[in-house]
């Protein structure tokens, strides 16, 4: 659990706009992760649409995962084969900026002008178009505020302190 701890997580939403050179910059509060080594990155169409950037040591302990499942299931070498086959290694320029690759622009529908959304997920950051990005946090807000209603309040004792 120690070693756990001393691990910077990444978190936060931030917008921006990919250039005209189909590169993102890296919000500051998120290089954290990106400074060990070469300043490169891994880029991986991931779940519900959208794309992740790994830290190469992150997406690394993946891939030996990976490795180890291999002699398993048919599905085990399907999913290693979507791992290895939709990720790709690309450098963080000296301003911060990674450049999106063509076929996962697409895959994750990132338009020029248009606002990405910058998510850090823990171990690695998430990018997605603002639209579908705000319509899963609006049916998830829905979804928690509609849950809360349910819950009930402590129980609470004489002098108003929990039981």
């Amino acid at each position: 659990m120690e070693e756990a701890a001393s691990v910077l997580l990444l978190f936060g939403r931030y917008e921006h706009v990919l250039d005209s050179k189909w590169r993102l910059t890296l919000p500051a509060d998120l290089r954290s992760r990106f400074v060990i080594g070469k300043r490169e990155a891994v880029v991986s169409k991931y779940f519900e649409g959208c794309l992740a950037v790994w830290p190469p040591d992150v997406h690394q302990e993946r891939l030996y995962k990976a490795l180890a499942d291999l002699e398993g299931s048919q599905e085990d070498r399907w999913k290693a084969r979507e791992l290895t086959g939709d990720s790709t290694l690309v450098d963080i320029d000296t301003q911060w900026r990674i450049t999106i690759p063509a076929g996962y622009r697409e895959y994750a529908g990132l338009e020029l002008g248009e606002p990405v959304i910058i998510h850090g997920m823990l171990n690695h950051i998430e990018l997605w178009r603002a639209q579908p990005w705000e319509a899963n946090m609006a049916k998830r807000r829905k979804a928690v505020a509609g849950s809360a209603s349910e819950v009930p309040a402590p129980a609470t004792g004489p002098l108003g302190e929990a039981e």
